[in-house]
């Protein structure tokens, strides 16, 4: 793993003694100036890679953006091992494309599921990490997606039923071309021969944009998740809003809600919760017509405003429908995280009972034996599902499955991520309820471990 990013211990040790002597707020802005620093500098840059022009390093072809094998490491994700996954996404980045020297839109993707795989694993610091990294090129890069061209227009289907349950949004599902190419390269003009430098031929590149974006907003989305309340006040926050609030396609081109999401999440970030839910109530629908890939972010974004607004009854109808969005576009891990916080709101509003929702998506993960963090997440809300409707031996007997689920992963996730410091907090919550105090008082004692090591608040 690489090395740990100290500007984020440095700063929660300020957050921690801001505190208690309001007299230290200027070290806390000095702290993140640091943090600034840290992410235009982003980590090391790897060795040998595949560079476009010139002689290529390691390669003789250029890669798609991202490479073909990059979705390999999402896989492993969703199986739960990601220590495996983070490895994946170290070795994409040592073959990554370079444009001379400078890194290019392809790393932003294996900087983001980097930080993905640290995330799932608790490690935020080395999380935060490459989310920063991921977002210094989208940084470096602004005008990107004005230069991909499609192969194809976008057509419509209807939307089918997810496995958990219908969309009550009766909206078409728009369906998009899976092939686009983007030109790299210099337009060999008199003013560029006179600029002098190193030039490379021009040459249209594979290039999976929705990927592109949604790795943007997942970097967005955890950085502003990890920073908490310290978020508004980065500068670089600002920064990112600014780049993302100028959309740089044209306004008629469909792919401009993609930005308005990206906007919206940026918008969160920044803490103005009321412009953020405008913007991402409008970017729902592409054209006003049908859904698209992140629309199911945008619900899910809207989800999170709903309950810092305290209404979890319409948090949990669009976090539930953040899932099947979700779910029609091929996001699991945003279905898990979806139905995850579905279940909380849920809970906000009535505890109690079965919610067929939760237990069928459990069946649908179950039935897929490499989902074991869907099958994971949702088999721990249907646990805490029997312990609320005092089934005691159902919830023993669905821990002791999940048990079996994370084991098989020991020593590569799951056993040591934030799902197990929630199965601790299951069996806490039995072994009280049987009178086991001592045992009840061990399992807490895991759970503020594992809290104190994985939890956002250890970093704000």
């Amino acid at each position: 793993m690489p090395r740990s990013f100290r500007f984020l211990f440095r700063l929660r040790s300020t957050v921690r003694r801001f505190a208690t002597s309001a007299a230290l707020l200027s070290t806390l802005v000095a702290t993140l100036a640091v943090a600034s620093d840290a992410f235009a500098q982003g980590p090391p840059r790897p060795k040998q890679p595949t560079q476009i022009g010139g002689r290529p390093a390691g390669r003789a072809d250029v890669r798609p953006i991202p490479s073909d094998r990059y979705y390999r490491g999402v896989r492993h994700i969703e199986e739960g091992d990601f220590a495996k996954a983070a490895l994946f996404y170290q070795e994409e980045l040592q073959n990554a494309v370079r444009i001379g020297t400078d890194q290019w839109l392809d790393s932003l993707c294996y900087y983001a599921m980097l930080g993905e795989s640290l995330y799932q694993a608790g490690e935020l610091d080395e999380a935060l990490k490459n989310f920063n990294a991921a977002l210094a090129l989208s940084l470096q890069y602004p005008k990107w997606l004005s230069r991909v061209t499609y192969a194809s227009g976008v057509s419509t289907v209807p939307k089918s039923a997810s496995p958990w349950g219908a969309s009550r949004r009766v909206v078409p599902l728009g369906v998009f071309p899976p092939k686009a190419t983007i030109v790299v390269g210099d337009k060999i003009t008199q003013d560029r021969l006179k600029k002098g430098g190193a030039m490379m031929e021009q040459r249209a590149v594979s290039i999976d944009a929705a990927e592109i974006i949604r790795c943007t907003m997942l970097a967005t989305r955890r950085r502003g998740e990890i920073l908490g309340p310290l978020a508004p006040f980065d500068p670089r926050s600002e920064e990112i809003l600014n780049l993302y609030a100028k959309r740089s396609v044209s306004p008629n081109h469909w792919s401009i809600t993609w930005l308005d999401v990206l906007f919206g999440i940026a918008l969160v970030q920044n803490g103005r919760y009321d412009d953020a839910r405008r913007v991402l109530g409008e970017a729902l629908l592409m054209g006003g017509q049908y859904d698209h890939q992140f629309t199911g972010a945008a619900l899910y974004e809207l989800g999170n405003l709903y309950l810092l607004a305290e209404k979890p009854r319409e948090a949990a109808e669009c976090y539930y429908e953040a899932s099947i969005s979700a779910f029609q576009y091929g996001d699991r891990l945003l279905v898990e995280e979806a139905l995850r916080r579905y279940a909380n709101a849920r809970r906000a509003v009535a505890r109690g009972g079965s919610d067929p929702v939760l237990r069928n998506a459990y069946l649908w993960a179950k039935s897929h034996k490499q989902l074991a963090l869907q099958q994971t997440s949702f088999g721990l809300e249907v646990a805490e599902d029997f312990f609320d409707a005092g089934q005691t031996k159902a919830a023993v007997s669905a821990l002791g499955a999940l048990n079996a689920t994370m084991k098989a992963t020991t020593g590569r996730g799951l056993r040591t991520s934030r799902a197990a410091d929630r199965w601790n907090y299951l069996q806490a919550l039995l072994h009280s309820a049987d009178g086991a105090v001592a045992a009840g008082d061990a399992s807490l004692k895991l759970v503020v471990e594992g809290v104190r090591a994985r939890s956002t608040w250890a970093l704000q």
